[in-house]
C-alpha cells in the first residue's frame, strides 16, 4: 500500500516546485518473497516486531505509573514521618515542662519542711534551755572538754 504526500523540491535554478513523494510502509518495503512461507514469515515477523512494540509501550507506561506511585508513597510516608516527628518533639516538650512543674513543687515544699523542721528544733532547743539551764550549761561544759582533749590528741598525733 503506497501512500503520496505532497513535498517541495527546489531545483538547480533555485525555484521551487511541487513534486509528490510516495510514502512506504514497512511491509511493502519488504522484498517480495519467492515462495508463500516466507510472505507468511515476514507477515508474522512483522505482527511480532508490532507486538513487542506495543508490549515496551505498555510496560513503559507500568512502570511510569509504578514509579509515580512510589513516588507518592515516598511523600506521604515522609510527610507521616516529620508529622510524627513533630509530634514526638511537642511531647519531648510537654514532658520536659511537666517535670520542672513538678521538680519546683518538689523543691518548694522540701524547703518549706526544712523550714518547719528549723523552726521546731529551734523552739524545742529554747524550750528545752529554759526548762533545764544547769543541765545545759553541764552539757555544754561536757561537750568543750570532750572537743578539747579531741584537738589535744589530734595535735599530738599529727606532729
Amino acid at each position: 500500500m503506497c501512500r503520496s504526500i505532497p513535498a517541495i523540491r527546489l531545483s538547480r535554478t533555485g525555484q521551487s516546485r511541487l513534486v509528490e513523494v510516495g510514502v512506504v510502509s514497512e511491509f511493502d518495503a519488504l522484498p517480495t518473497a519467492e515462495n508463500p512461507y516466507e510472505e507468511r514469515a515476514r507477515k508474522i515477523g512483522s505482527a511480532l516486531g508490532r507486538l513487542v512494540n506495543r508490549v515496551s509501550d505498555v510496560t513503559a507506561s507500568v512502570r511510569t505509573d509504578a514509579k509515580n506511585k512510589i513516588t507518592d508513597m515516598e511523600e506521604r510516608v515522609s510527610d507521616d514521618v516529620e508529622l510524627a516527628r513533630q509530634t514526638a518533639e511537642q511531647t519531648l516538650e510537654d514532658a520536659r515542662r511537666k517535670v520542672t512543674r513538678l521538680t519546683r513543687r518538689g523543691v518548694f515544699q522540701a524547703r518549706a519542711r526544712l523550714l518547719d523542721v528549723r523552726r521546731d528544733v529551734r523552739r524545742k532547743a529554747r524550750q528545752t534551755i529554759d526548762d533545764y539551764p544547769v543541765h545545759t550549761l553541764a552539757a555544754v561544759g561536757v561537750a568543750g572538754i570532750i572537743a578539747g582533749v579531741g584537738l589535744r590528741l589530734w595535735r599530738e598525733n599529727r606532729a
